[in-house]
């Protein structure tokens, strides 16, 4: 509560409701979050509280503390940094085992950008817990939402839809992926990233 300075103050108590939610007072973890001001970092902490429960195995909790950073993301102003934070909390639930919840959420972004980025989360997050299949399913819509985006922005979702192919196993539609870069030189990239993929999987 000394702390000058409210953003950092507000980092330092999501720190302690994180770390009070981790040894087991949730009651205290959820207090501590309240009191937090401004949306972004009471996001912030309410995610790192929800993953604890859901590590811990108290899925119903993690899920309730889902839908308050949801309601908290729901009061930021402008599009862009709510639609960053919907995406935050839709990847932390697919991590956490919320395919269904997670998808929902990114099918409400606002913007390809941001809705492209949330499904390349959700589908690494599916990768890794070993549902290679609807992985390949979320790129692929990851993939069609991409085509809207109409800035730079794109070769980025791009190079990431690449990556996460790769590691998936996808290694025929990764280069299929890495053919459509009209510039030549992020196309060589999204190639390297393939390569290193390939690299470290031997």
């Amino acid at each position: 509560e000394t702390i000058e300075g409210v953003d950092k103050r507000a980092r330092r108590f999501g720190d302690i409701a994180v770390a009070q939610a981790i040894a087991g007072y949730i009651v205290e973890a959820l207090v501590t979050t309240e009191a937090i001001e401004g949306a972004d970092q009471r996001i912030s902490a309410f995610i790192g509280i929800a993953t604890a429960q859901a590590e811990n195995g108290d899925f119903g909790k993690a899920k309730e503390i889902f839908a308050m950073a949801l309601a908290a993301a729901e009061t930021i102003e402008g599009v862009d940094k709510r639609a960053r934070r919907f995406g935050d909390i839709a990847v932390t639930q697919a991590k956490a085992g919320y395919i269904v919840e997670a998808l929902a959420i990114a099918e409400a972004i606002e913007g390809a950008d941001q809705q492209t980025s949330a499904f390349i989360g959700i589908a690494a997050a599916q990768a890794e817990n070993g549902d290679v299949e609807k992985a390949k399913e979320t790129l692929a819509a990851a993939l069609t939402i991409s085509e809207a985006i109409k800035n730079h922005r794109q070769a980025w979702r791009l190079h990431d839809i690449v990556v996460v192919q790769a590691k998936a196993g996808y290694i025929v539609e990764a280069f299929a992926t890495a053919a459509t870069f009209r510039d030549a030189g992020d196309r060589a990239a999204a190639l390297a990233r393939i390569a290193v993929v390939l690299a470290e999987s031997d």
